[in-house]
C-alpha cells in the first residue's frame, strides 16, 4: 500500500512538472500586422515613425516581414522569417550567446529562459546588466530590460537599453498588449 501510494505521488509529480515545462515557452504566433497595430495602439506610433520591409535579409537569412521602431532607449523588432528553421536558427544563435554569458557568471539580475525546439518556441528575458560594455541587441549598453521571443517563423525582440522605470513600464506594456511574458 504504501509503496503504491508512493509511485502515484510520484506519477502525479512527474505529470505536474511535464505540464509546467510544457507550458514554459507557449507564446502565442504573433503576425507583423498585429505587431504594426501594437507599436501604434500601445507605444503611439504612426506609421512613417517605424520601418516595414517585405522580402529582405537579416544576418544572411531570408526576412518575408521585418518590422523595427526605436523609441528612446526602447527597441521594437519583429522577424518573420521565410523558413522556419532559419528562425529556430536566429534564436539559438541569441539563447546560445545569452546562455553563455549566464554561466559565466558576466550578467547580474534575473534571467529566465524557456525554450522548446519541438514545440517550436522560446524566449529569453532580462532583467539587469552584463558585467562588460556589451552590445545587447545592438544596443551598445551593459543594461537592458526585455527579451527575445521565438514562435515557428517569428522572433520578436523588445528591450530597453536603460534602467529608467518609464523604459521598463513601456516594454511591459507593449509586452502585455501582444500577451508575452515580461522580464
Amino acid at each position: 500500500m504504501r509503496r503504491s501510494l508512493g509511485h502515484a505521488l510520484s506519477l502525479v509529480l512527474i505529470l505536474a512538472m511535464a505540464l509546467v515545462f510544457a507550458g514554459c515557452a507557449n507564446l502565442t504566433l504573433i503576425s507583423y500586422k498585429d505587431f504594426k497595430s501594437a507599436l501604434e495602439e500601445t507605444v503611439g506610433l504612426k506609421k512613417d515613425e517605424y520601418a516595414v520591409d517585405k522580402n529582405t535579409t537579416k544576418s544572411g537569412y531570408d526576412i518575408k516581414y521585418s518590422v523595427t521602431a526605436t523609441v528612446g532607449n526602447c527597441i521594437y523588432r519583429f522577424y518573420e522569417f521565410d523558413d522556419g528553421d532559419d528562425a529556430v536558427d536566429y534564436f539559438e544563435d541569441y539563447y546560445d550567446d545569452f546562455d553563455e554569458m549566464f554561466k559565466e557568471g558576466d550578467f547580474e539580475g534575473s534571467s529566465p529562459m524557456s525554450y522548446s525546439s519541438g514545440g517550436g518556441s522560446g524566449y529569453v528575458l532580462l532583467n539587469g546588466k552584463s558585467r562588460s560594455s556589451s552590445n545587447i541587441f545592438n544596443m551598445y549598453t551593459n543594461k537592458v530590460y526585455g527579451g527575445i521571443y521565438f514562435k515557428d517563423n517569428t522572433v520578436i525582440i523588445v528591450a530597453a537599453g536603460s534602467s529608467k522605470e518609464s523604459d521598463a513600464a513601456s516594454i511591459d506594456e507593449f509586452l502585455k498588449s501582444i500577451d508575452y511574458p515580461k522580464p
